[in-house]
């Protein structure tokens, strides 16, 4: 790099740095001073091209910055900016950078002018002046520094908390490190790591001051770190045996541990530290310490240093450590000795001396597996030679059952088997594991195809025919995991095409199961007879190709002769299992090629029935094209429309009412005589709306056109009188319509007009009834009260003795008149009697919790009270009377709920009034509280006219200034002198009153009931609709049978646009209550819109199945090859076992069985089956 490019490239090195500050990211020490070096130079060039000089002279001083060197840099600037060092304006000077060029007059003015500056404070990067000063090995500066008073010696960094001994013992800054611990700072301090200056010496390799540091009185030599790491690990991790010396003269203890129970010996084993390992154990042969404890010693997996040595290789460092003591059967927790990761990493050398120091050659770990197991599962053929050589067996199985050669075949070590056949006994090809699997099974289960071959070269026809626990042969595992060339090479070899497993089922199965086409193809062609084979549960190859999905398997199947009429133990057909995994596809070609759609299982399920139980709706849709009959029901006495209904598969439901053969759906009726639609009002409310649009039919008009007309169908609505359940009553849908407040439904415009013509019938004539039967009896009422009254002559009340009851001592004389309205109220008791007594009967137990009854019931009781003839006390008399006027009318007001136009304001009043009660409490809170205060404060003169006289009339009286009625005049402005001298009180109450009441409380009450509004304005619509259903239903049903059938109509027709009635004809219906509304028809813009988003919504369902239904696939396969690759977990790490991949065993598990075992015991326990649906 040429100099102006090196100056450039500081330059904008600092310029990004200054970036960096801006962005607030906190820089480590040495970032910090990497930036303060650029810094500097970046000024030296800024300077120097400001005065002119030349860009040698900048140059000049980029090296004098580098080279780190005073003296030169104090004679270069003087020299080329044209005046001497002490004659440098301190103010303008950084003291930091003065510090770091050790201008030590330029501290020493900025310190005498500049009054403000610290010495202690930290710069932008966290660093203090002695910080930079130590890092320069600036000894004049840190002198300076450290005789300045109030300086902290042991200031600390920013972030990674140093001081400046660990600064200079980290950058050998020996003489500045003399200087601080002159002016006493703490050797022992720690950072935030709790590492000392020693431990950076340490690592550093700075062996002078490691000398300086451990001559000073109580320096802690075996401080250990946030990792228990002392200065001597870090000293024996570099490989540094002077700076180890040094340490081990001063007293650091060789058996210290870190985190992971590791001593120095173990990390200078396992990076092959020699002279480290020497030094350490000749001290300890001089202090007469045991060797041999050194060299065990285990870390926290049971390795030793002669295990970190042989897992890294170093040859020299495991010579050493043999002779030393190492024991060479030290076992880790896995069992693994030293044997075992030489053999397994191919380490002949090592195995023949490990075996030289009298290894036990067929030692065994957690898994019973040998030295020989380790070296035939990763192919060292030589270490294989040297252990047969030494007398290692090849007949030793693990505890899974598995030979040397079981591993290699796994592992498809091609040489290792052939190593193997050729040098021990020919007769291990045919040994079994405890799965009585043989090396072909391994090999050919796991894809190790040059394996296989030389395995039947030597094995033959018997190795090919041997059969697992599960009665599975090789052929079988070539075939399921779909090994074409394997599977070609058996066949070749007079291999069993027919052989059945324990589950009856051959190869074939299998490869059709597992869709592997050429696996299919070429078993076909070799055999054909297995075509039609069933296994244990009666499926056969096509089934299970079905099951699966496998179109091209389908089509090689049945054109090689497969049945599509078989079935299995359940009986069900190809197209049943098809229909029930929902493989359209495979549904679609199974009907090309006339597959049975009417067949059924042993629960009498149809195709129809499996597609519409797991939602499949185009499977659904394809069976009804091919003539699926939608009237079969099965054991359970349900039809597919029930099903789809019963499993909540709202689009399958949808599906079927659009279809042509909707109505035979409609047509059929569960065991109680109910036909599906209150199912579909109850759970599936959207499905039962398409059959409300089926059932509405218009003439082929525009919708604003005045001659169009629509036809409504309420066979389903409403089946009429003489289509009863089997409980004897009459169905009427819109009720569970009302029950389950389905408002869209009732809403709908066939629903509509069959409320509004039911009204017109017969629902408005009986409200006019019960309305003039409300008014007879009101009128009756004020005759009786007001004619008893006048019959009374010369009355007079006064005063009992011991109560304030009035009684009238006058006798009564009843006129005629009056005994007239007793008889006809009694008259009207007994009709309400009568009634009450049916809507019991009608309503059962529900009557209890309606309102209306209990109304109805408080009339009857008062008027019989009301009309007993009375003498003398007349008290309850004309008690009674007002109490059944007020209930007579509120009878009234809630019947008139169930009217239209009215009604529904009715509703509101009440759902408001529900709504202005959830304040009650809070407003009675402050009612009491306001009453009590003016009670208590204002004179009570127990006159008439004060209003605060006693407790119960303030209570009135503020509940009525509340409503905003305050007469301020003659309540407070008339009696000022009576509130002395309280009158101040009294009026700060007031305002008190005036703002939290009539203002704050009033206007939350309107806010809740205004609120509210809109939901209660919707609700109120519903509760109406609802309420109008129950009335028709419960007037219909009261209906003689002559008169249900003579008002029932199966079909209406009508003109929604057409109006022929008069003003005076609709101002007559209203005040009939007769319903002049039109039935909405929906429009086909409308409904085209609803369609539209109804398929959108049902084609991003059926995308989201078929994206679940690809994950689930991709899950499965990803199953199967991490069941694959497990086996290739890696056996040595770092610090692991071997350097490899572990069998498809538990190598380091203390479990029974390997995860890998159970996975493939669960397989061949189900059989691979797929459970019947």
């Amino acid at each position: 790099m040429s100099e102006r490019r090196k100056v450039r490239f500081y330059s904008v090195q600092y310029e990004e740095d200054r970036k960096r500050k801006k962005s607030g990211v906190r820089r480590t020490v040495s970032e910090a001073f990497e930036m303060v070096t650029r810094k500097s130079i970046a000024s030296g060039f800024s300077n120097g091209h400001k005065r002119g000089h030349s860009l040698k002279a900048t140059t000049l001083a980029i090296s004098s910055f580098s080279t780190r060197k005073r003296l030169r840099s104090k004679r270069l600037l003087s020299k080329h900016m044209g005046s001497s060092v002490n004659l440098l304006d301190a103010k303008n000077y950084n003291p930091y950078q003065a510090a770091r060029e050790g201008l030590v007059e330029i501290l020493r003015q900025k310190f005498e002018t500049d009054y403000s500056f610290r010495v202690n404070d930290l710069d932008e990067d966290g660093l203090s002046i002695l910080h930079h000063a130590t890092r320069y090995n600036q000894d004049e500066v840190v002198v300076f520094l450290c005789s300045i008073g109030g300086i902290q010696v042991d200031v600390r960094s920013a972030g990674e908390e140093q001081t400046p001994l660990h600064i200079g013992a980290l950058y050998q800054s020996e003489k500045a490190v003399a200087c601080l611990l002159q002016a006493g700072a703490d050797k022992n301090a720690k950072d935030n790591k709790s590492r000392t200056a020693l431990h950076y010496a340490a690592r550093r390799g700075h062996v002078t001051l490691v000398k300086m540091l451990t001559s000073l009185p109580d320096c802690y030599v075996d401080w250990p770190d946030i990792d228990n790491t002392t200065p001597l690990h870090m000293a024996s991790v570099n490989g540094n045996a002077e700076l180890v010396d040094v340490l081990i003269s001063r007293g650091a203890n060789l058996m210290a541990t870190d985190c992971n129970n590791m001593t120095p010996i173990m990390l200078a084993a396992a990076d092959g530290h020699n002279g480290v390992l020497q030094k350490i154990f000749d001290y300890a042969e001089n202090m007469n310490k045991v060797c041999e404890e050194l060299v065990n010693h285990k870390d926290i997996e049971g390795a030793t240093a002669l295990h970190l040595a042989i897992q890294n290789q170093q040859y020299e460092t495991i010579k050493f450590l043999l002779d030393k003591g190492a024991n060479v059967m030290e076992r880790k927790e896995n069992g693994v000795t030293a044997l075992h990761l030489a053999s397994a990493q191919g380490l002949t050398a090592v195995v023949s001396l490990i075996l030289d120091y009298y290894a036990i050659i067929d030692c065994v770990d957690l898994e019973d597996c040998t030295p020989l197991h380790r070296a035939s599962q990763y192919n060292h053929v030589k270490t294989l030679e040297v252990l047969l050589q030494r007398g290692a067996s090849a007949n030793r199985k693990d505890r899974d059952g598995l030979l040397p050669i079981h591993l290699a075949a796994w592992k498809g070590q091609v040489d290792a088997v052939k190593f193997l056949l050729e040098r021990t006994d020919h007769e291990n090809i045919y040994e079994i594991d405890v799965f009585d699997k043989t090396a072909l099974h391994w090999a050919v289960e796991n894809g190790q195809y040059e394996c296989a071959v030389i395995l039947i070269k030597y094995g033959r026809t018997r190795l090919i025919q041997m059969k697992d626990y599960s009665d599975m042969s090789a052929l079988h595992y070539a075939a399921k995991k779909g090994n074409l060339d394997i599977l070609k090479l058996m066949l070749s070899n007079n291999a069993e095409v027919g052989a059945k497993d324990r589950d009856e089922r051959a190869s074939l199965h299998y490869a059709a199961k597992y869709g592997h086409y050429e696996c299919v193809k070429a078993l076909l062609d070799k055999s054909g007879q297995e075509t039609n084979d069933s296994d244990v549960d009666g499926r056969t190859p096509l089934h299970l190709a079905c099951l699966s999905g496998h179109n091209k398997i389908l089509s090689l199947l049945l054109s090689h002769g497969a049945d599509l009429s078989n079935r299995d133990d359940h009986y069900c057909t190809p197209l049943m299992l098809a229909s029930a995994t929902g493989h359209t596809s495979t549904i679609q070609l199974l009907l090309l090629n006339h597959a049975d759609v009417l067949a059924n299982d042993r629960l009498k399920n149809t195709s129809l029935h499996y597609a519409c139980a797991n939602g499949h709706v185009q499977i659904v849709l394809a069976l009804l094209d091919a003539r699926a009959d939608v009237t079969v029901r099965n054991s359970q006495n349900q039809t597919p429309l029930d099903i789809s209904i019963e499993n909540f598969q709202q689009e399958v439901a949808i599906t079927m009412l659009k279809h042509r053969c909707w109505r035979e759906c409609m047509e059929m009726k569960d065991e109680v005589g109910m036909s599906p639609l209150e199912k579909l009002i109850i759970k599936l409310p959207e499905a039962a709306k398409i059959l409300l649009d089926n059932t509405s039919q218009k003439s082929n008009l525009d919708d604003s056109d005045p001659s169009l007309t629509v036809l409504y169908d309420f066979r389903y609505l409403d089946p009429g009188p003489d289509e009863l359940n089997q409980a004897n009553q009459r169905y009427y849908a819109l009720k569970t319509m009302a029950t389950y407040r389905r408002e869209k439904l009732l809403s709908h415009p066939i629903c509509q007009a069959n409320m509004a013509y039911k009204w017109n019938s017969f629902g408005r004539k009986m409200c006019a009834m019960n309305v003039l039967f409300y008014i007879v009896y009101l009128t009756v009422l004020y005759l009786h009260a007001k004619g008893n009254l006048q019959a009374r002559n010369g009355t007079d009340c006064y005063p009992n003795i011991t109560s304030d009851t009035f009684y009238l001592t006058a006798k009564q004389d009843f006129l005629i008149s009056t005994r007239i309205t007793q008889a006809l109220l009694f008259i009207l008791v007994i009709i309400s009697c009568c009634r009450e007594m049916l809507t019991i009967y009608q309503q059962k137990l529900a009557s209890l919790v309606i309102v209306d009854n209990w109304c109805a019931i408080a009339v009857i009781i008062s008027t019989i009270l009301f009309t007993i003839h009375n003498k003398s006390p007349c008290e309850y008399y004309r008690r009674s009377g007002w109490i059944t006027i007020f209930f007579v009318w509120l009878n009234l007001t809630l019947y008139l709920r169930r009217v239209p136009y009215i009604g529904i304001y009715i509703i509101m009043f009440l759902q408001v009034l529900a709504s202005l009660m959830k304040a009650v409490l809070m407003f009675l809170f402050f009612l009491l509280a306001f009453s009590m205060c003016f009670h208590v404060i204002i004179e009570k003169d127990h006159s008439e006219i004060n209003p605060f006289r006693d407790m119960i009339t303030t209570l009135y009286q503020v509940f009525i200034m509340t409503l905003g009625e305050i007469d301020f005049q003659d309540d407070f402005l008339k009696k000022f002198k009576k509130f002395q001298p309280f009158d101040t009180d009294v009026y700060f109450l007031l305002a008190i009153f005036l703002f939290i009441m009539p203002v704050v409380l009033m206007n939350l009450l309107i806010g809740i009931a205004v609120g509210d509004i809109g939901q209660i304005q919707a609700n109120a619509h519903v509760q109406r609709l609802s309420m109008q259903v129950d009335l028709l239903g419960y007037t219909e049903n009261m209906l003689p049978g002559f008169l249900q059938r003579r008002v029932y109509k199966r079909q209406l027709q009508v003109q929604p646009n057409k109006s022929s009635l008069s003003f005076l004809e609709r101002l007559g219906n209203f005040l009939s209550g007769k319903d002049n509304s039109k039935i909405k028809v929906a429009s086909p813009e409308g409904e085209e819109i609803d369609f539209n988003i109804q398929n959108q919504i049902t084609r991003q369902t059926r995308s989201i199945r078929k994206l679940e239904e690809e994950v689930a696939t991709v899950n499965k396969q990803l199953k199967e090859i991490v069941e694959h690759f497990d086996k290739d977990k890696t056996l040595i790490s770092y610090r692991g076992d071997y350097d490899g991949t572990s069998p498809p065993r538990r190598i380091l598990s203390s479990q029974t069985l390997s995860p890998t075992a159970i996975a493939r015991r669960k397989f061949f326990m189900e059989g691979g089956m797929i459970p019947h649906s």
